[in-house]
């Protein structure tokens, strides 16, 4: 199913006249590189990283971060790359947090799922709403935001969507031994 989908995404892009060839292939093969990425990162190889703490987890992602920074073309933004990496450690250490504390599992009740789906989508509209571009590109002023504008859009992701969603008991507390709140 999702090959279809992707396969009329490329060909409308190219019907429509929007992209060229070359730029549906080479998002194509972006994609595939990205699903055969994924899969890589969930073997077994990659076990020791995931058996790590959240806190060596994270700090190792900051750390590749600023090695990235001191390594960037000087002439090119930064911003994208620090979204991603202030996404990345929002997403770490929110998913530690919710592990941890909210241990949300969904609703096996398909309009409670749905329910949470549609208000998760709404919650991300309206952060992105709130987004103003900046014309400026210095490391302080708006690349920096863009850094926490990623941490901000993962935490409401991972920690802040799933405690909402138990408040309303659109999903329920997953019984693990890992789980200290209560509730």
């Amino acid at each position: 199913m999702a090959s279809i989908l992707v396969a009329g995404i490329l060909f409308s892009r190219l019907y429509l006249g929007v992209h060229d060839v070359e730029d549906v292939l080479v998002g194509a093969l972006l994609g595939a590189a990205s699903v055969f990425l994924y899969r890589l990162l969930l073997s077994s190889r990659f076990d020791r990283w995931r058996s790590l703490d959240a806190s060596v987890q994270v700090a190792t992602i900051v750390a590749f971060q600023l090695v990235l920074y001191a390594v960037w073309p000087g002439d090119a933004s930064f911003a994208g790359a620090l979204s991603t990496g202030g996404f990345l450690v929002g997403w770490f250490a929110s998913a530690a947090f919710e592990r941890k504390f909210i241990c949300y599992e969904k609703s096996r009740n398909f309009w409670r799922v749905a329910t949470s789906g549609l208000l998760g989508a709404f919650c991300i509209i309206l952060l992105l709403l709130f987004e103003k571009p900046h014309a400026t590109t210095t490391v302080s002023g708006p690349e920096l935001l863009s850094y926490a504008k990623g941490v901000v859009m993962a935490v409401v992701i991972v920690a802040l969507a799933p405690f909402i969603f138990r408040a309303l008991r659109l999903g329920r507390r997953e019984e693990r031994a890992t789980c200290h709140s209560g509730g």
